[in-house]
């Protein structure tokens, strides 16, 4: 640990040292220069606390043995002073729209300078922010934060340059700064509610979910507390209150909640007698309001009762028609059988003729041989030759599907969020687990950015692709059936149409394996290959997977597919990814594992790209996704076991995931 970490470290956990008798720490150890590191996160760069002590060394009592332990229950505060602010609501406004600022430690102070030796700011921890390439801002889910008023002599600076909040412990606000007004948090709950999935079940369509849910989100609230504001000369506060007050009882009436209602239903529902005369009241007063809407459905439904006895009749007679030509079919078909019969009789007697013919005609041949006179000729008819007729029916190896043209049924996409969100809701269709959908389909996003060919093993592989070229190119994809021998006329149709989502079938059990470079030259084309048996993939050579990384179904697939897809398609205004310079991920469990280190690139690019389109990709999601995988197909399961009962070998994954693997990996 450097000095500068060791100095922080010493200042806010000099009272977990031992002491003696008097209260006095005792004298100092000539090697207590370091704390060796043991737990906690390894991050470079991160600021923690830990929690330790000194006892003499056993073999040599003149210097001390350090015991450390990474404490949970406390987080250093980084203080970061913004210079180019000096309002709190400056500061709420840039921490809104981001800074860029890449965060040292669990908490922090974001502060401006408010006057001498004055600072103001507020505290956040790094849940309440989400930091993406660099630059940070408050979370979606951020409601309120707490505002701090402190002095320079509060701070903490480093040498380099950092700085931290010279107690544990901020204490108590001086007030909390709403982020977002209770109307915004109502609505936003409400419209967040709203899924797709509950909409369609009331059997409309997409277009028509899409609008609701824009009206939804154009609710002038603001407007209309203003309006109430004026009317009333009342402040903003009371405004709202009335506001809320008529939505209250509007809502009661429209629910038929309200207490009128409830003791006119008691009252009915205590008495039969009740229950009939107002049935009969309600009648009368109805058929005397819509006496003309009566009339009218009357006249509707005679016009209908004459329309059935007309198709009734119109029945009756086109079944006598039947039962007539039923008849006559019957008749000409006994005399079909029986032309048929004498025909074939016919035919037979035909044929012997001939034969007898035949041999009257070589006998008679023969017998003119020896008389004098003209030489007869007789010129033989050949035979025609046998026309080959094959059974085996045409067979296209490779075949592509069309997309969706009308663009009203398929959902648009104008960023990567918006690509996930479709493609999370496409493969639940698929048979996807609820919790996987998001993060399985920014891998299948960031993988189709990157054009990494995937081997996809296990139940519901096809249909996942499937669901996946439907969220991403309207249901347009190409199909590559590995079937008998291998053709280059087959390869060069791929893409031919467009299609750059392209299913290969059978490719392990062919002889199509050998020529997996040629298949994969093209490289604006996204490949995934289907197979439905992960034990099928260990027997395979090591090599394949520096052309095709596989990912196994089986652990995010949770109930069969329906194949439902809708869809959706880049808008003109899509942007395309590009990743930021000096962008990198490195696993360090791919480190403790024995692959190549093609492979071990392929896949920390693909997460790279990953974490760039989703910044909400966990190190359990980097594990499930990237690791266990090439781990399973390359038989370092033992290698992978170790990574995960040690997290200073690999990563860190939550103990959830871990139960959940000890269906495969056994307990550890």
């Amino acid at each position: 640990i450097r000095q500068d970490i060791l100095r922080f470290f010493l200042f806010f956990l000099h009272f977990y040292c031992p002491r003696n008798r008097e209260g006095h720490i005792p004298t100092y150890f000539t090697n207590r220069d370091k704390v060796f590191y043991k737990d906690g996160p390894s991050n470079d760069g991160f600021y923690g606390i830990w929690t330790w002590s000194a006892i003499p060394n056993e073999k040599d009592p003149s210097k001390d043995y350090i015991l450390s332990r990474y404490n949970m229950d406390l987080d250093a505060i980084e203080v970061v002073t913004i210079s180019e602010v000096s309002t709190l609501d400056d500061l709420i406004k840039l921490l809104k729209t981001g800074t860029e600022y890449q965060p040292h430690s669990h908490r922090v102070m974001f502060s401006f300078y408010a006057s001498k030796g004055q600072f103001m700011g507020i505290l956040c921890n790094t849940k309440e922010l989400n930091t993406v390439n660099g630059k940070t801002a408050f979370a979606e889910d951020c409601i309120e934060v707490p505002v701090y008023e402190f002095t320079s002599g509060d701070i903490l600076r480093l040498d380099n340059g950092l700085s931290f909040y010279r107690n544990a412990f901020a204490g108590l606000p001086s007030k909390l700064y709403q982020l977002k007004s209770p109307f915004e948090i109502v609505k936003n709950i409400v419209f967040s509610s709203i899924s797709w999935t509950a909409y369609k079940t009331r059997e409309l369509t997409r277009a028509e979910y899409r609008t609701f849910k824009d009206f939804l989100g154009g609710i002038p609230v603001d407007d209309i507390t203003c309006k109430i504001e004026t009317a009333c000369h009342c402040s903003n506060s009371a405004a709202k209150e009335l506001l809320n007050e008529f939505l209250n009882v509007v809502w009661k009436y429209v629910d038929g909640d309200s207490l009128e209602d409830e003791i006119i239903l008691s009252a009915i529902s205590a008495s039969t007698e009740l229950q009939e005369r107002t049935k009969a009241l309600i009648r009368t007063d109805w058929e005397a309001e819509n006496k003309s809407l009566l009339a009218e459905a009357q006249k509707k439904l005679d016009s209908l009762d004459a329309h059935l006895k007309s198709a009734t009749a119109s029945l009756t007679e086109a079944r006598e028609a039947f039962n007539q030509t039923k008849s006559e079919e019957e008749r000409l078909a006994g005399i079909i059988a029986e032309k048929e019969k004498l025909a074939d009789d016919v035919e037979a007697a035909v044929a012997e003729r001939i034969q007898k013919a035949r041999e009257n005609a070589a006998d008679f041949i023969a017998t003119m041989a020896f008389v004098g006179g003209q030489p007869i000729q007789v010129t033989a008819t050949e035979a025609p030759a046998a026309v080959e007729v094959s059974s085996k029916p045409d067979f296209a190896p490779y075949h592509t599907f069309s997309a969706f043209e009308d663009l009203n049924d398929l959902e648009a996409h104008h960023s990567w969020a918006d690509v996930i969100n479709t493609a999370a809701f496409e493969l639940g269709e698929a048979g996807v687990a609820e919790k996987y959908r998001s993060s399985l389909a920014a891998f299948l996003c960031a993988a189709y950015i990157e054009k990494q060919p995937i081997l996809l093993v296990g139940p519901n592989a096809i249909d996942i692709v499937q669901a996946f070229s439907a969220a991403v190119t309207g249901h347009k994809y190409g199909m590559l059936c590995c079937e008998g021998s291998y053709s280059n006329q087959v390869i060069a149709e791929i893409g031919a149409d467009g299609e750059d989502i392209v299913i290969i079938n059978n490719l392990l059990a062919s002889g199509w394996m050998n020529r997996l470079p040629e298949i994969l030259s093209q490289k604006d084309i996204f490949y995934v290959a289907t197979h439905p048996y992960a034990e099928d993939v260990q027997v395979e050579p090591k090599s394949l997977y520096g052309f095709m990384l596989p990912l196994f179904t089986e652990f995010f697939v949770d109930k069969k597919a329906t194949g439902k897809y809708c869809g959706g398609y880049f808008a003109e205004d899509f942007k395309t990814y590009s990743a930021p310079k000096g962008t990198r991920k490195d696993l360090r469990a791919l480190s403790k594992l024995k692959i190549g280190s093609l492979v071990r690139n392929r896949i920390n690019r693909l997460v790279a790209t990953m974490h760039g389109i989703y910044s909400a990709e966990t190190a359990d999601e980097d594990f499930l996704y990237a690791v266990l995988p090439i781990a399973y197909a390359s038989l370092e399961m033992n290698e992978l076991t170790e990574v995960i009962t040690d997290p200073q070998k690999g990563i860190a994954i939550s103990e959830g995931l871990k139960r959940d693997l000890e269906y495969v990996l056994g307990e550890f």
